[in-house]
């Protein structure tokens, strides 16, 4: 399917360090890091608003390469500085009032959750949480028992960064779609591993970040706003560039429309020329093969860890990802992780408080993507059996 040994020449720290972190930042291929480092080499010579002209071109085709991604439009996407950066452009700009209700899932990222709780006290809308079902999904149940006509916004993390849980984002779709309420998905562990089609799974908007599983770089994320329901959105805070006519701002202030109205004017170009290379290299790749690759790696991962002694994978949900969480008995998560690194392999601690409603303790969360192999992964529970004494 994948030349390993070319995706691992592209990919200069397999040479350094085993990496099972790629749920929080994955290794970028040289291309990525290349196209950065060759435009701000560039924008040091000429000057960044010369550069900035000479590169429209290749600038608006990293529209067009995460349109493809995502199955949109171009007027249909923005790039903004992060995924959190996005989201909150997003739920802030739908100017919540008195009585206006959102429902989230139990296990929504403690961020959104915290921008969630900020606008209920400010504006007195009701923050509802929807249960779960047997399995730790979102109960579909009680998203309809929950969804009435004061319902303003359903908010879904597809995958939960702490307990590897996938939920049915296209199910959630089909049942929202029938209603006015506007429905946002964070896809932050999503894009990059698994494939979504944003028209398929019938969201109105949905916010990623470049770092993770697409290997771009950090400080970039973008979003996919609908046309369908993008009117919806007033930023909650402008500038020029948000207007539809920036040259009468003393006499109108009416907002452009498309997704960009949440973009700011200053960008980073050179990061924008990353993500747009690392979107690319996805797109080459295949999606599809992608997440075949990663699905074979991670439950080789979870098959190979649950035969350590002491040793408890602890993911949630019926359909499983690359992202693979564990405890061990007797061990703090931190004296692993470190342990690990000493071995110079990756992994994260995720604190429960990253996911404050789904009741899950301090875990580990290894993470393999494509580049690595099965021995990377017998490797990895050798070094672990041998810190363990097992």
């Amino acid at each position: 399917m994948f030349d390993i040994d070319q995706l691992r020449e592209d990919t200069p720290g397999t040479k350094s360090i085993f990496h099972f972190n790629n749920a929080g930042a994955a290794l970028a291929p040289k291309t990525v890091t290349k196209s950065i480092s060759d435009y701000l080499h560039e924008e040091a010579l000429c000057g960044g608003y010369e550069l900035e002209s000479f590169f429209s071109e290749r600038i608006k085709n990293v529209y067009t390469s995460i349109a493809k991604l995502l199955g949109c439009t171009e007027e249909e996407i923005a790039i903004t500085n992060s995924g959190s950066y996005s989201w909150n452009s997003i739920v802030y700009g739908l100017n919540f009032e008195k009585g206006d209700k959102i429902l989230v899932s139990q296990h929504e990222y403690g961020s959104n959750i915290a921008s969630l709780r900020h606008i209920c006290a400010t504006t007195e809308a009701e923050l509802i949480y929807i249960k779960n079902d047997a399995q730790g999904q979102i109960c579909l149940q009680s998203l309809q028992e929950n969804l009435d006509a004061k319902v303003k916004l359903v908010a879904i993390t597809h995958i939960a960064c702490n307990n590897a849980l996938v939920n049915p984002v296209s199910l959630v779709g089909e049942i929202v779609s029938k209603t006015p309420s506007f429905y946002l998905v964070d896809a932050c562990q999503s894009i990059g591993q698994v494939t979504i089609d944003v028209k398929s799974i019938k969201c109105d908007a949905l916010v990623t970040t470049a770092r993770k599983w697409l290997r771009g770089p950090r400080g970039i994320g973008f979003a996919y706003i609908g046309k369908s329901k993008e009117n919806y959105i007033c930023p909650a805070q402008i500038e020029q560039y948000t207007l539809q006519s920036p040259q009468n701002i003393l006499s109108d202030l009416k907002i452009r429309s498309g997704a960009k109205k949440i973009e700011l004017s200053e960008k980073n170009y050179a990061l924008i020329l990353g993500l747009g290379v690392a979107v690319d290299y996805a797109l080459q790749l295949g999606i599809e093969n992608i997440e075949r690759r990663i699905g074979d790696l991670s439950s080789y991962l979870r098959k190979q860890l649950s035969q350590i002694k002491g040793v408890y994978v602890r993911d949630l949900g019926t359909k499983k990802c690359g992202i693979v969480t564990f405890t061990v008995d007797g061990y703090h998560c931190t004296n692993i992780k470190n342990a690990l690194l000493q071995n110079k392999i990756n992994v994260s601690v995720m604190p429960s408080f990253l996911s404050p409603l789904s009741n899950i303790v301090e875990i580990i969360r290894a993470s393999p993507h494509y580049y690595l192999q099965n021995n990377d992964i017998d490797h990895f529970c050798l070094t672990l059996r041998k810190i363990l004494g097992a």
